[in-house]
């Protein structure tokens, strides 16, 4: 069977890390990628791009994607991925809260 590529859109390390494990899980008889695509790493930044970490990365990336101006599925960043997951801690999700950061 193939190698899966599979993106990942989390907020911060540890739920790479968890993300990573559940995988290892689901995918325990067959071969795959992940790569994480936010937050990225950057050391000029306090540690990450100027997406940054937490929700607000998240929601910055999304917001990023988006203004490219593609489909999803016509994306040339995201084209290659197999599976794109994208990871929100619970606790963020009151519009309300959204809103007043943004």
């Amino acid at each position: 069977m193939s190698d899966y590529k599979i993106g990942i859109v989390v907020e911060g390390t540890t739920d790479r890390i968890i993300i990573e494990s559940a995988l290892n899980h689901i995918f325990q008889d067959q071969y795959y990628t992940m790569i994480q695509l936010q937050p990225e790493r950057n050391f000029q930044h306090g540690g990450f791009d100027s997406t940054g970490a937490g929700w607000g990365g998240v929601y910055r990336w999304c917001r990023q994607v988006v203004d490219m101006g593609f489909k999803i599925s016509e994306n040339p960043s995201l084209k290659k991925f197999d599976i794109i997951i994208i990871h929100l801690d619970a606790d963020v999700a009151e519009k309300d809260t959204v809103m007043q950061v943004f």
